[in-house]
């Protein structure tokens, strides 16, 4: 019989006590400005502001300073916002929804989500003048604390702000356990706090499970989830069981599982990108693709839904909608650091394919101006091969190809994925197999999404083979 690994819980002792009655913790000493019923509940807070509207700022701020408020950075642009959270930490992030013509707030979460400094433990609330439910479902994808629908009162404000730092100050030690790693001590600290604040018995749940699952002790979550017999999260929990699942191996449990979250919430996106990953893991890439084009007529898609929905597109051969999705990529990646040199690779190759090679030079020129220059010449150069064999010059794509490799081994460049995953099927067509088998090796241990893996495995497993010399190549022209 094993057992789990003992954990150190003196941690328990490093961490002060919380008072049931301020919600505060004991070394803080409380006086008048620090429990929640003084007149200054967010006494001493610090305040980061996302939004081009003036007025829509100065209400915010002159609400909050009346609450204890005491500093305020307010930026109008996202690369602003980006410095400012990357430089320090703030109590509470305010995100309008609408900043200018290309970047709105949903764009601004994900890219925050996605490149999220070490020490964001924000507050994030979304302050938004669009009531469409499109606009809120794109913004809970990457869960903020809080919306507010402009107009707001002052009342409204107060109470949300107040509940949100409440509840930060209560889960404080809890936090400061997962951060360290400290799982088993968090989770002793959760029912201590469940204890002491039982009205935050549906955030102590979510806690709890996070922290068993980040445990590695899925079967304890497990039976968690399975005895809740709260009404508010149902979507959630089966998400999280699918996530067990999963994990086990049984796909056929996971998608029983989220299909039941679906149909209780049509439209938790979290479920559908599960399932869509699902889906093709087992295969079913049409499938997938219907699950996530299906649920763009319900929001916009994300950035990381763009390009999965790329590669499936890429998969089943659907050349005009592939186009489509990497065009909207780059247009509305440029300016972020959600942009990938990934994918002007896909939409000039795919260019290539439908006979387009000045479209494909576009692409590339674009590429040169915003990426790393080695990287953008390496494509040119990979791509100029592609054309080469797609046109049945063979020899010459064979000897250029050899080239490009050597110069790559001699420089030691780094290609991104996209620039490897091209590379690795001209390895393949053209006769060097043991630099394609190197290259396979490589993806495939790099990479966890299931829609690059099936391309990898059909690069080399089923390499196309160009026209029969003498005859027309009815697939693309020589990018020269």
């Amino acid at each position: 019989m094993t057992t789990e690994p003992h954990e150190d819980m003196s941690f328990l002792e490093s961490i002060p006590r919380i008072n049931k009655i301020t919600g505060v913790r004991e070394v803080e000493h409380p006086g008048r400005n620090s429990t929640f019923k003084d007149s200054l509940p967010l006494q001493g807070s610090t305040v980061l502001m996302l939004d081009r509207s003036a007025p829509s700022t100065k209400h915010l701020k002159d609400e909050l300073a009346l609450m204890g408020a005491t500093q305020f950075d307010v930026v109008h642009n996202p690369n602003d916002f980006f410095r400012y959270v990357y430089d320090r930490n703030y109590d509470f992030v305010f995100v309008d929804f609408n900043i200018d013509e290309r970047r709105n707030g949903v764009l601004v979460l994900e890219e925050l989500r996605a490149c999220q400094p070490a020490h964001f433990n924000s507050s994030l609330i979304v302050v938004s003048g669009d009531r469409s439910s499109s606009a809120l479902v794109g913004m809970m994808e990457f869960e903020p604390d809080a919306f507010l629908i402009k107009p707001f009162s002052a009342e409204e404000l107060s109470k949300r702000v107040i509940r949100i730092h409440a509840r930060r100050m209560v889960m404080k030690p809890v936090i400061k356990a997962r951060v360290y790693k400290q799982y088993e001590a968090a989770l002793a600290l959760c029912d201590e706090v469940l204890l002491e604040f039982p009205h935050y018995d549906r955030e102590i749940f979510r806690l709890k499970v996070d922290l068993l699952m980040l445990a590695k002790r899925n079967k304890a979550a497990e039976v968690l989830l399975k005895g809740y017999t709260g009404l508010q999260t149902p979507a959630w929990i089966d998400l999280t069981l699918a996530r067990i699942s999963r994990e086990r191996g049984d796909r056929a449990e996971a998608e029983s599982w989220l299909r039941k979250s679906i149909s209780g919430t049509p439209h938790f996106v979290q479920a559908h990108n599960m399932l869509a990953e699902l889906l093709v893991e087992s295969g079913r890439c049409e499938e997938a693709l219907s699950v996530l084009e299906g649920l763009n007529s319900v929001v916009t898609p994300s950035i990381h839904r763009l390009r999965l929905m790329a590669e499936l597109t890429e998969l089943q051969g659907y050349e005009d909608r592939q186009r489509n999705y990497l065009a909207k990529l780059i247009e509305r990646t440029v300016g972020t650091s959600l942009l990938s040199p990934n994918d002007f690779y896909q939409l000039a190759k795919a260019h290539i394919d439908n006979q387009r090679p000045d479209e494909a030079y576009k692409v590339l020129g674009r590429m040169r101006s915003m990426v790393d220059a080695v990287e953008a010449e390496m494509a040119e150069n990979l791509l100029l091969v592609y054309g080469y064999y797609l046109n049945n010059d063979i020899e010459r794509a064979r000897n250029d190809l050899e080239t490009v490799v050597k110069r790559q081994i001699s420089k030691g460049i780094h290609l991104c994925l996209e620039g490897q995953l091209i590379l690795m099927g001209l390895c393949a067509r053209l006769g060097l197999a043991k630099k394609a088998d190197s290259l396979r090796l490589q993806l495939t241990k790099s990479t966890n999404s299931p829609a690059t893996l099936l391309r990898v495995q059909r690069a080399v497993q089923a390499p196309a083979q160009p026209s029969p010399k003498g005859e027309t190549n009815s697939r693309g022209r020589a990018l020269r």
